[in-house]
């Protein structure tokens, strides 16, 4: 068994399809009201301003304090499904994190989603996703995505997570042989 640091990268973000719709009517409303001079578009304009603002801000208290671990069942069989755990740590005193959800790197493809919709401050909660490996053998996985759109769906926040682990997998069961 190979050793690895877990390591994590810097938060990412991107505008979701939404989010690019919603900064295109903020940036009509702007040039509207630096064209009209008009007080009333200008307060619009803020207000769609401080909602970019907002919707940066709690997404990143979402994924603030937030440790994941994953959790590999005690036996895979090749053909079969299998749930992989993952766990959601939140170290956070007072806050929760909202719909956060993570994306497995399984031999260089990426998983389901397992999706958290509310992990409570101090609290652990687990979610798991479905795989079924095709053959038997050696399976690696790599990296987890944690990503949250939280809480208006305009931008999608997230951070990789390198966690390294391996697994086998058992031949076919024998009922399951065609």
């Amino acid at each position: 068994m190979r050793i690895f640091r877990r390591r994590r990268s810097r938060r990412k973000f991107r505008l979701t399809r939404e989010g690019r719709a919603f900064l295109f009517v903020t940036i009509g409303v702007g040039f509207a009201a630096v064209n009209t001079a008009n007080n009333l578009l200008y307060l619009v304009l803020g207000l769609l301003l401080s909602l970019l603002l907002v919707s940066g801000v709690l997404s990143d208290l979402a994924l603030w304090k937030l440790r994941i671990h994953r959790k590999m069942p005690r036996r895979m069989f090749a053909g079969t499904r299998s749930l992989i755990e993952v766990a959601a740590l939140n170290d956070k005193r007072w806050l929760a994190s909202v719909s956060v959800e993570t994306i497995d790197e399984i031999d260089g493809v990426d998983s389901a989603p397992a999706r958290f919709l509310r992990v409570k401050p101090g609290q652990t909660q687990l979610a798991s996703y479905a795989f079924e490996a095709p053959s038997r053998g050696l399976i690696e996985l790599g990296s987890m995505r944690v990503l949250t759109r939280y809480p208006f769906g305009l931008i999608e926040k997230g951070y990789t997570l390198f966690e390294p682990d391996e697994a086998v997998v058992y031949p076919r069961l024998l009922d399951q042989v065609s």
